[in-house]
């Protein structure tokens, strides 16, 4: 590099740190002795191009780096805020004010007292201050006993400020921390029935891993059919969980978690199952092979029998069972896998298709493979109005029970009138309430009419027959949830999606025209008592449909709104007698129901009733949720 080169680059440097130093000097007069500062001109932070002279006889600025002037020189570097004002407010009395620099921790301010109420903290979190903030004191109406929760980090460094929490409530905590090199896997304490001062430690793993967020929740100790939440954890993928203690409830003994927290691979909320009465229960632990724990432990009531865990897997060999009895457990007991050397393990598999006049898949074919093993597909199906097009996945190197299901194309010959004879027979089958009949009668025979009005109408409506098929997919799935509005609601939504933009509002309000006008006609509703709320006489209707459903086998249940907890209750008492018969047990859980609190995290906003019926031992048993105001 050549002394000319060198020797600008030094100056440029010169220029940007005497610019720096000489912007916060106050006074003229110590800016005119400096040589940088152009004769005459003592404006401060005011920077002049030393002249030839004043650098060496050989340097030159070249033209095409420029000269910078003051004003550019001044934007460089704009100066910044080193410290904050954060004021604390009681109501509108200002109790503290303290200046804090950019990133700081504020102190924490004596406690208000304010008559006839409690003091829960402050509003806004300062332990990260980057801007002014007017903090306004949290009270309660009333006079509690409170204990003061506070979340660090690993360094102690604090992560949100602290909140005073009434006693044996939850502290709020804050978004998981993040740390460099590290995995956040929760808190060294659980900030749930707090009671007592708390300093609750985020917690790590070095490395960093893909995690999964496991809740638990158990009945509340005082509060009858309620469930909160006991504990979280964030787990790494493939590892097991470590769930809380459940809190020792009256009337009840602890028998299980309701999801399996070992091997997590998914965001589970977990549930504690019970017995009803206090009851002699034993522990059930299932290993395999090599020791570790295959599904979460059950307690099991003396003499009873435990639920039999999916069937582990071990390559070169077959799973042969387990070496103890299921049956009759009258002590703890752990229980091994059992396998045969030199043997594979078999698996089913089960290919699925559809037939003319058919809404539902149908069984083709079943077929036990040995694990690696392809399977041998069936003839297609002949679905009338469609060409088979192969299977959806594949049937090759098996290695665990499989579902294959047949993909069909739609034949274009077949008639938007042939589709709609077709949809009649699927929806008289269904056995739906007339005026949703009419109402889908009236939508098949308008889509089809565009079917077959040509071009024109093809390229802006999908294929009448896939649509409508679609919507009584979906509506077997969650009827009985909605009112009739809602139904319409639903059905406009969905035809909405399926529509070319074109069109698709004109044509959404046509139809959505015709179903309001078909949905207000008749009533449907049961006799009920003169008292039944609104809500609690849809709920009623909904459930009797429901019930139905459940011993046909389809369906998910219901979803319902009710005024009132007791409404909900009401709604339960006819299929107690169903849902308390003595269950068959499977991997999913069992018959019964429960009363939750709010889970905002899962997306139920309000308190609600669960209730589920596993009796048929399919992973599609009927499942729902009554909420409540």
């Amino acid at each position: 590099m050549s002394m000319k080169k060198q020797l600008r680059q030094w100056v440029a440097a010169t220029l940007v740190i005497v610019m720096t130093v000489m912007a916060p000097i106050q006074s003229a007069a110590s800016s005119i002795n400096n040589p940088l500062v152009q004769n005459g001109d003592a404006k401060i932070g005011m920077v002049a191009t030393p002249s030839d002279a004043e650098l060496e006889d050989d340097v030159e600025l070249e033209p095409e780096i420029g000269t910078p002037s003051n004003a550019d020189l001044m934007k460089a570097a704009p100066l910044e805020l080193k410290s904050f004002v954060v004021k604390f407010y009681v109501d509108s009395e200002l109790w503290d004010t303290q200046e804090i620099e950019k990133g700081g921790c504020a102190a924490e301010p004596d406690n208000p007292v304010k008559e006839g109420y409690t003091f829960l903290g402050w509003d806004t979190n300062y332990a990260y201050i980057d801007q002014n903030l007017s903090i306004k004191a949290k009270f309660t109406k009333g006079i509690f006993e409170t204990h003061r929760v506070l979340f660090v980090d690993y360094d102690g460094r604090w992560l949100q400020s602290p909140s005073y929490v009434i006693n044996e409530n939850d502290a709020v905590r804050p978004a998981a921390p993040k740390r460099e090199g590290y995995t956040f896997v929760g808190w060294d304490k659980q900030p749930y029935v707090i009671q007592k001062d708390t300093v609750i430690t985020a917690k790590y793993r070095e490395g960093n891993f893909k995690t999964y967020l496991l809740s638990y929740q158990s009945r509340h100790p005082q509060k009858d059919k309620e469930f909160n939440t006991i504990g979280v954890e964030w787990v790494i993928e493939g590892e097991n969980g470590t769930p809380p203690t459940p809190v020792p409830v009256p009337g009840y003994t602890f028998n299980r978690w309701s999801t399996d927290y070992i091997n997590v691979t998914k965001d589970s909320l977990v549930y504690a199952r019970y017995y009803t009465g206090e009851v002699q229960t034993h522990k059930v632990e299932f290993f395999d092979y090599d020791g570790k724990s295959w599904t979460s432990p059950q307690y099991v009531v003396n003499g009873g029998d435990a639920a039999l865990p999916p069937n582990p897997h071990r390559d070169g060999y077959a799973f042969a069972g387990w070496d103890k009895p299921l049956n009759n457990i009258t002590a703890p007991v752990k229980i091994h896998a059992v396998y045969k050397f030199g043997e594979r393990d078999i698996y089913t598999v089960k290919f699925y298709g559809k037939i003319t006049g058919e809404l539902n898949w149908i069984l083709l074919k079943e077929e036990k493979v040995p694990v690696g093993s392809d399977a041998h597909a069936p003839a297609p199906s002949v679905n009338g109005g469609y060409v088979f097009t192969g299977w959806r996945s594949s049937y090759t190197n098996i290695q665990s029970d499989t579902n294959i299901f047949a993909n069909y194309a739609r034949e274009s010959s077949v008639s938007g009138a042939e589709r709609l004879r077709v949809f009649k027979e699927h929806i008289e089958k269904l056995e739906l309430p007339k005026q949703l009949e009419d109402a889908l009668f009236k939508l098949g025979e308008y889509l089809a009419k565009k079917i077959d009005g040509g071009p024109s109408t093809r390229t802006a409506i999908p294929e009448v027959y896939e649509i409508i098929t679609a919507i009584v997919a979906f509506l077997i799935s969650i009827y009985g949830a909605i009112s009739a509005q809602s139904i319409k609601g639903t059905v406009t939504d969905f035809i909405s999606s399926c529509f070319g933009e074109s069109d698709s509002q004109t044509e959404v309000e046509r139809i959505n025209t015709e179903l309001e006008e078909k949905l207000n006609e008749g009533d449907s509703e049961a006799q009920l008592p003169e008292n039944t709320t609104d809500a609690g006489k849809e709920g009623s209707k909904a459930w009797s449909d429901a019930k139905k459903k459940i011993k046909e086998g389809r369906g998910k249940g219901i979803n319902v709104k009710t005024e009132t907890q007791e409404d909900a209750e009401k709604l339960l008492n006819d299929a107690r007698p169903e849902l308390e018969k003595k269950p068959t047990y499977s991997k999913e859980g069992t018959s019964g129901y429960e009363i939750h609190p709010a889970e905002p995290d899962v997306g139920n906003t309000k308190p609600h009733i669960k209730w589920w019926d596993w009796s048929n031992g399919k992973a599609n048993g009927a499942e729902g949720h009554i909420y409540f105001n």
